[in-house]
């Protein structure tokens, strides 16, 4: 959607966690795009990106911030967080969804990992310059 590619007038457009698309045995969509790594029948991967991410935050005060991840178990986002947090995570604050950690961080009320294309869109602030991230996604497309 960042990039402009689908038109919300000729697609359908449905959103499932990771977890969701990874269990999908069969599927009806031309196109999955995901984080998960899926084995849908009748699917190969077409292309494989990267998405540019950073911790993100609202506020120049974000010291005493909880770190946020999505309580999806397979998010990558979250599975880069744990492992940059390693034993500071009385910290960290799990949050059942992508938008609840996108509004929380936009309301000054905790720090993301996110995609850096929030720093412009959101006005938010990198708060660890020198961490960087490159997520994978993937891109399924049916065999016809």
């Amino acid at each position: 959607m960042q990039e402009k590619k689908f038109d919300l007038t000729k697609y359908s457009i449905h959103i499932k966690t990771s977890t969701e698309i990874s269990a999908l045995k069969d599927s009806r969509a031309d196109l999955i795009i995901t984080y998960a790594n899926f084995k849908g029948k009748g699917y190969f991967e077409s292309s494989v990106k990267y998405l540019s991410a950073q911790f993100l935050t609202a506020t120049q005060k974000y010291l005493h911030l909880p770190i946020l991840i999505n309580s999806d178990k397979n998010c990558p986002f979250r599975a880069r967080t744990l492992k940059f947090m390693n034993s500071d995570m009385q910290r960290v604050q799990e949050i059942d969804s992508w938008s609840g950690i996108l509004n929380l961080v936009k309301n000054q009320q905790g720090i993301a990992l996110l995609p850096i294309y929030f720093v412009k869109r959101d006005n938010l602030e990198i708060t660890f310059p020198t961490e960087h991230f490159k997520i994978p996604y993937k891109t399924y497309s049916k065999n016809h």
